[in-house]
């Protein structure tokens, strides 16, 4: 006796298994946990009082940086929107002005770690004796930022300098400051 067996096209089959695979795929990678979400832009609404920028910094540390120890006050920006600072300009001493640069900026911020790193797009991350410090240089031009982190926001220098390299000047004020900072 003969017995054919009448089988089941394969196709309809197929598609059920690709249709299952990608609904799968596409809820297993719908779910962003909380650890892979974009740091919060939120940032706190007043300034850190921990550092002050006109008189924190150590003379020993001025010193060593050429810098006057009789900085400028420059405007508060406490009412703005989104990020808030004080802060003052110190500038460098004569004989090292070609040098180093006319100065630094220094201010305290609300601006936090996370938020810099997402706005600034810092090139290097890296700890000064515990502190988590960025640096940020705009391409194309002789400006950076650097920020060390701080509770509550963070410690801003910038400069801009022609002759010596922006970040690295701002890196060396950041490690003889660095160590004078509470701790967060």
């Amino acid at each position: 006796m003969n017995v054919r067996r009448r089988t089941q096209p394969a196709y309809p089959m197929i598609v059920a298994l690709g249709v299952g695979a990608c609904v799968l795929a596409l809820l297993s990678g719908c779910d962003k946990s909380k650890d892979d979400a974009t740091p919060s832009a939120t940032l706190s609404s007043s300034v850190p009082t921990s550092f002050d920028p006109c008189h924190g910094i150590p003379a020993d540390v001025l010193a060593a940086q050429h810098l006057n120890a009789d900085p400028r006050p420059i405007p508060d920006n406490t009412g703005g929107p989104i990020d808030k600072y004080k802060g003052c300009d110190y500038t460098s001493q004569d004989a090292y002005q070609a040098e180093r640069g006319p100065g630094i900026t220094v201010r305290v911020t609300n601006v936090t770690m996370p938020y810099f790193v997402t706005n600034s797009q810092p090139q290097h991350q890296f700890q000064i004796s515990g502190k988590d410090v960025a640096t940020a240089r705009a391409a194309g031009t002789n400006y950076c930022a650097t920020l060390i982190a701080i509770h509550g926001g963070g410690i801003e220098l910038s400069t801009s300098n022609s002759q010596a390299d922006p970040c690295q000047v701002l890196v060396d004020l950041a490690t003889g400051l660095a160590p004078t900072l509470p701790p967060n």
